[in-house]
């Protein structure tokens, strides 16, 4: 038989892409035609190879024949990409094997070869990572600075793919306090290759937020490849097989948060015709960025005039409207909202809005009515 790393995952030897499996005990049982038990051990060796010689005919039922059986022990840390065992008769004169020319017959020998195929090519795996970075880009250039920027955490990245065994991955991860996150256990994933698609990456761009740099990455993964944004990612213990590969910045993802907040106060709440409501609002740059062209405009009393139009970040500007309530409002209540907006230096317009209700009553509006006197008399 033939043992092999099958580093695409999709279960079919590929001489150009996987590599030959040195070190893989594999185990055959039975009982040949003579009654004879057999359990056996061999170890591949550099090409991969193992073998069984010797063996007398075993074809099940027949006599006290079982038919034998090839047992594959999966090495520590692999995962088995195609069936482990193989059950099968072995007649006189038979020589199987995974590929021609394997039993190295010579010339005149009565035994015939038996090109078995892949049920005596045994693939395996090494299941891989796929680690990345959030970060706020503070310094606004699509490029991570660890002396600007700042690691981003809870925010939602999700896995997709078909891996060569045609499973279906579809998970999500989300990033920790130091902005990592991670998809690990990864089966083998290339695109063409068998059902694999490869897999995709793509961030839950966080509300508030504009990203600074692609929001997905779309990648194969092979056999042992832990893939990592950042050096040491992966973790890989000594003595391990997998292999860190430092992909970097098409595995950084970064986001800035673009807000703008308003809030809108009456006074007084309660008010009747003739009085003077006045309006103050609040409006306050909540992101990471300045905005510029910040502007209010209220759906019942218009454009409002700020105290300024360009606000760094955590800065207010304040503005002020009024309005007397004529006795046509009633019987109310007076409600409008007001919308600002700004424009940051990446990403679209940003806006807020805020409502706020004024009570109307009458009682202190006085009806004056004209008295009449009867039969007045002094």
């Amino acid at each position: 038989g033939f043992k092999y790393e099958d580093v695409d995952g999709d279960g079919v030897f590929i001489p150009a892409v996987d590599l030959p499996l040195a070190g893989v005990e594999f185990t055959l049982t039975g009982t040949d035609g003579q009654g004879n038990v057999i359990n056996t051990t061999d170890t591949t060796d550099t090409n991969g190879e193992f073998a069984f010689t010797g063996l007398l005919p075993s074809v099940n039922g027949v006599g006290p024949a079982t038919g034998y059986t090839v047992v594959e022990t999966v090495p520590s840390g692999f995962v088995a990409t195609t069936p482990i065992a193989y059950s099968t008769d072995l007649w006189s004169r038979q020589e199987l094997v995974a590929f021609a020319d394997q039993a190295a017959i010579p010339p005149a020998d009565p035994r015939v070869e038996i090109v078995v195929g892949t049920p005596l090519m045994f693939g395996n795996a090494v299941p891989g990572s796929i680690h990345g970075f959030k970060y706020k880009d503070v310094g606004l250039d699509g490029v991570y600075n660890p002396a600007v920027d700042l690691p981003q955490a809870g925010v939602e990245f999700t896995l997709t793919g078909t891996d060569g065994q045609g499973n279906v991955i579809d998970t999500t991860d989300t990033t920790d306090i130091n902005g990592e996150f991670s998809f690990t256990g990864l089966l083998p994933s290339v695109n063409g290759a068998g059902p694999g698609t490869g897999y995709t990456v793509v961030e839950t761009v966080p509300a508030g937020s504009v990203a600074t740099t692609p929001t997905a990455y779309s990648t194969d993964l092979w056999s042992r490849q832990e893939l990592v944004a950042l050096p040491g990612q992966a973790t890989i213990p000594p003595g391990d097989p997998r292999v860190e590969v430092l992909v970097g910045s098409d595995l950084m993802f970064g986001n800035v948060g673009t807000e703008l907040s308003v809030t809108k106060v009456a006074k007084p709440v309660l008010a009747s015709p003739g009085e003077t409501v006045t309006y103050t609002y609040y409006v306050t740059n909540a992101g990471d960025v300045s905005l510029t062209g910040v502007i209010a405009l209220d759906d019942a009393l218009g454009t409002v005039t700020l105290g300024a139009s360009t606000l760094a970040p955590d800065e207010s500007t304040t503005g002020v409207l009024t309005y007397t309530v004529i006795e046509s409002d009633l019987p109310g209540p007076l409600v409008n909202t007001v919308v600002v907006s700004g424009t940051p230096p990446v990403g679209a317009i940003v806006t807020g809005t805020d409502t706020v209700s004024v009570t109307l009553t009458a009682d202190m509006y006085h009806v004056w009515l004209p008295v009449v006197y009867r039969n007045y008399q002094p």
